[in-house]
């Protein structure tokens, strides 16, 4: 196996990685497959070959793209479900002690 189609490969498996990790609990592992990636992507680009012009290459390739597509619709998943969290948190905010509320049920004659 070619230098460039074994680190190609090895980029696959992190995005493959990534995808089961991403918007869940383990979000250490996903930055931290995220930061192999990149250390990958480094490698890649110092190393160019013509293998990613062979069917196998451009299937690989294609494959990487849609794993990326996948991750980056799951990430928008889990930043709007956080940005609805933090607006109905912040819409129950104001409701604490002090508030009109309790005033009212504070109420002695």
């Amino acid at each position: 196996m070619a230098a460039s189609q074994q680190l190609w490969s090895d980029y696959l498996f992190l995005t493959r990685e990534m995808e089961r990790f991403v918007g869940q609990d383990g979000d250490e592992l996903f930055f931290d497959l995220l930061e192999q990636r990149e250390r990958l992507q480094a490698q890649i680009s110092a190393n160019p070959d013509k293998w990613l012009s062979t069917p196998e290459g451009r299937e690989l390739l294609a494959e990487v793209g849609r794993g990326n597509t996948r991750i980056t619709q799951r990430l928008q998943a889990a930043l709007s479900r956080m940005k609805y969290q933090q607006t109905v948190s912040q819409a129950y905010d104001g409701y604490g002690a002090g508030g009109p509320v309790g005033v009212r049920l504070d109420y002695k004659k």
